[in-house]
This record gives C-alpha cells, sequence and structure tokens, in this order.
C-alpha cells in the first residue's frame, strides 16, 4: 500500500510544474525506500536514512546515484517539514555523496557521417529519421525537448525552433544548420501531404499520424545505431565537442545546450583537453619515445635534477 504523504507530495512536485520523467522518478526513489523501510515514511529517523544509505552502497549503487536518491529523500522531507507533518528532517544531517563527473563518449565526425548516410532515401519515414537525426547534431536539443515541439514552434524563415519543453523550464531559441535545415524542410513538405494526422500540433508524428513517443524514438535508433554506439544524448555531446573543437565560445555552448549551471557545459572542456594531451603524445617533436632510457630516466629527469 503507498504512503498518503508520498502520494500527496508527489501531487505537490507535479503542482510545482516538474517534468513527467522527474516525477516519475522520484516515485520510484520514494516507493523504493518506503518498501526497505516497511511502514509510514513520516515514522522515519535519521537512523533509518542513515541505514538506507548504507544499502545503497551495499548493493553497488554508482555514487552519483547515492547522491541523487539521498538528495530527493532530503527534498520530501523537508517538504514534510514544511507541511507540519513531521518536527525534523531527518534527512538533513545525513552526509551526500559528492558528485562524480563522469566523461561522456563521444563518437567521431566520421562515424555520425556514416550512420546519416543510412537514413538517406525516398519516402516520409526515411525524411523523417534524417531530420530527426540533422537536428539532434545540428542544435544538441535533448531527447524530450525534440519529441516535445510543437508545429508553432519551428520557424523556418528564419531556420530556428524554439524550445518550450525544456529541462529546466526556461526557453530558449537553438538555431538550425544548413543540413537540419534541409531535412527539416523536407520531413515537413512530405508531413503536409499525408491524409491523416491525429495529433496536429505536435511536430513528428509517425506513419499513422499519431505523435512520436520514447519508444518510436529508441526503435529509430536501434535501427540505425546496432548496440547503442550512437543514442539522442550521445549527439548532444557530439554537437557540443564539435563546437568546442572548433573554437565555439562555452558560454555560447552553454546558451546552445540549456545547462543551467556553467560546470555541466565545462564537462566537455576536458574532453576536448583529453583529446589534445593525446594529439601531444603522439605528433610533438619531443614525445617520450624519443628521449633515450626508460620513461622518467632519460634526459629530462637528468636536466630537472641539475636545476
Amino acid at each position: 500500500m503507498q504512503d498518503s504523504a508520498v502520494l500527496e507530495y508527489l501531487e505537490y512536485v507535479a503542482m510545482k510544474g516538474y517534468s513527467a520523467a522527474t516525477i516519475k522518478t522520484r516515485r520510484w526513489i520514494l516507493n523504493t525506500y518506503q518498501v526497505w523501510l516497511g511502514r509510514e515514511t513520516e515514522s522515519a529517523s535519521a537512523q533509518d536514512i542513515t541505514h538506507y544509505a548504507g544499502s545503497l552502497i551495499k548493493k553497488r549503487s554508482s555514487q552519483n546515484m547515492q547522491r541523487y536518491i539521498l538528495l530527493a529523500l532530503r527534498k520530501y522531507y523537508a517538504w514534510l517539514v514544511s507541511q507540519e507533518r513531521m518536527l525534523v528532517n531527518p534527512a538533513g544531517t545525513i552526509a551526500i555523496p559528492k558528485r562524480v563527473d563522469v566523461l561522456p563518449r563521444v563518437a567521431d565526425h566520421d562515424t555520425l557521417m556514416k550512420i546519416l548516410t543510412k537514413t538517406e532515401g525516398s519516402g516520409y519515414l526515411r525524411a523523417q529519421d534524417r531530420a530527426v537525426f540533422e537536428v539532434l547534431y545540428s542544435t544538441g536539443i535533448r531527447r524530450r525537448e525534440l519529441l516535445g515541439i510543437r508545429t508553432d514552434e519551428v520557424d523556418l524563415s528564419r531556420k530556428v525552433i524554439r524550445i518550450r519543453q525544456a529541462k529546466n523550464g526556461v526557453e530558449r531559441v537553438v538555431p538550425l544548420g544548413a543540413c537540419a535545415y534541409e531535412a527539416l524542410e523536407r520531413y515537413i513538405y512530405l508531413r503536409a501531404k499525408k491524409r491523416i494526422i491525429h495529433d496536429r500540433e505536435w511536430l513528428w508524428v509517425n506513419y499513422r499520424g499519431w505523435r512520436l513517443n520514447e519508444h518510436n524514438m529508441g526503435s529509430l535508433f536501434r535501427r540505425y545505431c546496432p548496440r547503442g554506439t550512437i543514442t539522442p544524448h550521445g549527439l548532444r555531446h557530439a554537437c557540443a565537442v564539435g563546437m568546442l573543437k572548433n573554437g565555439a565560445g562555452i558560454m555560447n555552448i552553454k546558451e546552445l545546450l540549456g545547462h543551467k549551471r556553467l560546470t555541466s557545459t565545462q564537462l566537455y572542456t576536458k574532453l576536448t583537453i583529453d583529446d589534445m594531451k593525446a594529439m601531444c603524445r603522439k605528433h610533438h617533436p619531443r614525445k617520450q619515445k624519443d628521449i633515450k632510457g626508460s620513461p622518467g630516466k632519460g634526459i629530462c629527469k637528468k636536466y630537472y635534477r641539475m636545476k
């Protein structure tokens, strides 16, 4: 039986305008926690939270997952305190693990071009597939942002898309590159010729005229990207890293991607720095293999010992 306090909290979260994905995740976190607790969540103590944090470690949950879960519990209990249903937040003193920045896997441009070549062809579905890939790669928008685009949010005359269903609730306008513009224009032309469209307000509709969903998007990528070599979020990463390598400013990329914090965008600079280090190790005239002796025991070490 689900806790009544959890249900009321989830209603509050929905009323505050959080995304459906956030609500779904918090429901899962709180339901899993309640099952572990074995009683109403309002009766929990700080010791219960500490023991639960220990159980997450035993289950080998990642540090970032532990952080996300414990922060969700802290917010939940803070709400209960604000509603005067508890006197003290039992999760208020728990140590929250630090966030670990995990460098994303980014496909190189040649690999992406090979995948885009697979989408070439005539017909409505091929045009849609090509447009989806091109728009994701060109703009760096998120998968849910792509699926949430309405027809009136696309301005082909200005070559821009307005993103209203953004993750952080902040609208932004993203420009379309030349290839993305051509692919989207072709898709919209073929879409207009369809006789039956049930969900007219949405930009992306399947062959039967219904709005594309997460399942459709997963199927699309599995067709062209075996074994998950490329994902919608992978195209977002590729867009950001490619622009950084070509000299784009970090603040401009932050605005394009819709990041709330600059630190989220700065993660991509680590990828470009790693590439630069690898390039220097491979091509610099004073690379390690040119120094006589084993690494660390050659000319350089003798020089610095003299200094």
